[in-house]
């Protein structure tokens, strides 16, 4: 009867904190898709299926990744790469790199909503995580 209890009660608690640590990476993904995806000039796809994630750390650049849905039995992650574009985390400007990485396109973003997102997303998670 403990044991049983005591079960409940871990899985209670694995269901609320997963609840509780989901939603902010869930905001803040939604925040860089709608960061980036509008901006977008030479968007292949239609903009509501182009999704995003934040990659990696390269110096003061974070690289995201474009990427569309994919029903190819040949694609076992069932998503597409589409682009790239590097988030500048000091100057807060937003490049393109799917054409010409060494000619990136400056997309037009608001720097404040920029800054807003690196504080929230990026900066914020690292320092919780010290």
């Amino acid at each position: 009867m403990f044991l049983q209890a005591l079960k409940v009660i871990l899985l209670c608690v694995a269901l609320l904190t997963q609840d509780v640590f989901a939603k902010p990476v869930d905001r803040c993904g939604h925040q860089l898709q709608e960061l980036i995806v509008p901006s977008l000039r030479h968007a292949v796809f239609e903009r509501q299926k182009i999704m995003t994630a934040l990659d990696d750390l390269d110096g003061s650049f974070y690289n995201v990744r474009l990427y569309v849905a994919s029903n190819n039995p040949d694609n076992l992650d069932g998503e597409v790469t589409i682009g790239w574009v590097k988030i500048d985390i000091r100057s807060f400007l937003v490049f393109d790199v799917t054409r010409d990485p060494d000619h990136p396109e400056r997309l037009k973003t608001s720097r404040s909503a920029v800054s807003r997102y690196v504080a929230r997303c990026i900066d914020a998670p690292a320092h919780n995580t010290k």
